[in-house]
């Protein structure tokens, strides 16, 4: 009889990656690690991270990042944004009796190429009237388009979930205050759709 064949331990075949955060954003913090047989395997995958564990900042752990692995270089994977959100417990938090939530959302690209699709959400002072909750929306929906349009996805990183500087959210607020008292601006999710590529010149 043949001899049968020898059953090969995968997990033995498998190493340890180490994962970093974009360069752009937080400077190639390492984020986490990863076993894997091959580093090609690791393209695409994706893992998620509170912001408090990036920035050490409490008020950020309601903030979710889930980032991408894009490449493999020895045993470092490299990762891009790829979706921000807030949790649903934070988010009903902020809700209050006798007050109104507003929800926008766009699509736009910013100035360095990256495909966003964003929803954002107001809360004001107290409750007001349809036609006020449409005002609100269409300039919150113009704001951040005209925002996301003239950034980079680092600025819009940094104004909108690490709010540092929040120059853009105190620009909103003094508009959306001539309408309605605001009370607070969160964004509730951001989703990457994807890079334009550069076209190499012919």
């Amino acid at each position: 009889m043949p001899g049968r064949r020898r059953k090969v331990d995968t997990w033995k075949l498998k190493k340890w990656y180490e994962i970093y955060a974009p360069e752009n954003l937080f400077k190639n913090m390492k984020i986490g690690e990863t076993l894997a047989d091959k580093p090609e395997k690791l393209v695409g995958r994706r893992v998620e991270i509170s912001l408090f564990e990036l920035t050490g900042d409490y008020q950020h752990d309601q903030i979710k990042i889930i980032f991408k692995i894009t490449d493999v270089l020895d045993s470092k994977a490299k990762t891009e944004f790829s979706k921000e959100y807030i949790t649903n417990a934070y988010l009903k938090s902020l809700v209050r009796r006798g007050t109104s939530r507003i929800d926008a959302e766009i699509k736009a690209k910013t100035k360095d190429g990256y495909f966003l699709h964003m929803f954002g959400v107001v809360f004001t002072e107290k409750r007001v009237i349809n036609s006020i909750k449409h005002a609100i929306r269409m300039l919150m929906k113009d704001e951040l388009i005209k925002f996301v349009s003239n950034s980079t996805i680092n600025d819009v990183f940094s104004q909108l979930f690490i709010k540092e500087p929040d120059t853009f959210i105190n620009e909103l607020r003094k508009k959306v205050d001539k309408i309605a008292r605001m009370n607070r601006f969160e964004i509730r999710k951001v989703v990457v759709l994807g890079k334009e590529e550069t076209q190499a010149a012919s």
